[in-house]
């Protein structure tokens, strides 16, 4: 797999109005953990999203639902991260988004040592 492995495809999404460009971040294929990779794509100024964390059988109207083995989920759940992702991105931020996360990548180790908070 893929340091970051993109939920879908960007083919798939021709002809669809999207906001966030959604990827795995697994730990042990790119070096950093998706809470320290946004961090750092904030500190560039990069906005990111994380849905379903927690995923929906975690959350508390359904804690009194029987549990099933859903560890995939909530391991999918810990890595996922959304870019932003616009047909009106000038290629400018397209670029800058890239070069970052190619700069976190280069620097995993450095950034993989420090606090979250």
């Amino acid at each position: 797999p893929e340091p970051l492995s993109p939920v879908s495809t960007v083919s798939e999404w021709r002809g669809i109005s999207t906001e966030d460009f959604a990827l795995l971040a697994d730990q042990e294929q790119f070096g950093v953990s998706r809470d320290c990779l946004v961090k750092a794509l904030a500190a560039e100024g990069i906005a990111t999203r994380s849905y379903f964390v927690p995923p929906g059988h975690l959350l508390t109207p359904y804690r009194h639902c029987q549990r099933f083995g859903l560890a995939e989920t909530e391991r999918i759940s810990s890595q996922v991260v959304c870019l932003p992702i616009s047909s009106h991105m000038a290629l400018e931020d397209v670029n800058k988004v890239c070069e970052v996360i190619e700069r976190i990548y280069k620097n995993r180790d450095r950034l993989s040592a420090l606090p979250l908070s």
